[in-house]
């Protein structure tokens, strides 16, 4: 079978999932699962995913144009980042929208199932995760297991334990929020 087929894009999917959720039984991290049909944007997520304990988040898997540095965005779902005022913050310049050729190669993932999980592929700790403030506080959290025909829900801790077996430490911050 071609490894470009539907097949084997769903297979693969389905091991990253599995490796993931592994994984967090490993590290002893609790979390509830909801499978849902697939969802690509925020809106099908509000609409398809079954509302369970924890906060929402979506993800932007972003570069900046200069020194092609790596970051995971995590914010709320009402957020809509400003690129440009974080990148100044972050003192990179700007930022944009990474491929999904980079996003396949560093994160193991594909555009629609972006989330924290992802660093567990980040073996070489080329992304900086930055999370919204308002995320880092929340007691408990929602994400995508590495697939987005599921959900899980953790609890803060969870994430810590997480991140620190990753290497990823967060840089938390009020992300700005585009002016509409």
């Amino acid at each position: 079978m071609n490894d470009r087929t539907p097949q084997a894009a769903d297979a693969t999917a389905a091991d990253r999932e599995a490796q993931l959720l592994q994984l967090l039984q490993t590290l002893g991290i609790d979390h509830e699962y909801c499978a849902h049909p697939a969802v690509f944007t925020v809106d099908q997520a509000r609409e398809t995913v079954p509302l369970r304990s924890g906060v929402s988040a979506k993800n932007l898997f972003v570069q900046a144009k200069k020194g092609h540095r790596l970051f995971l965005l995590v914010v709320p779902y009402e957020k809509s980042v400003d690129l440009r005022a974080l990148g100044e913050e972050l003192g990179v310049g700007k930022l944009a929208l990474a491929s999904p050729e980079t996003l396949l190669d560093v994160l193991g993932l594909t555009p629609g199932a972006v989330s924290v999980f992802g660093l567990m592929n980040d073996t070489q700790r080329r992304t900086t995760l930055v999370i919204d403030h308002s995320l880092w506080n929340a007691p408990r959290l929602q994400a995508h297991p590495l697939i987005n025909t599921a959900t899980i829900a953790f609890d803060h801790e969870a994430l810590e334990r997480f991140l620190t077996h990753t290497g990823h430490d967060p840089i938390v911050m009020n992300l700005p929020n585009r002016k509409t």
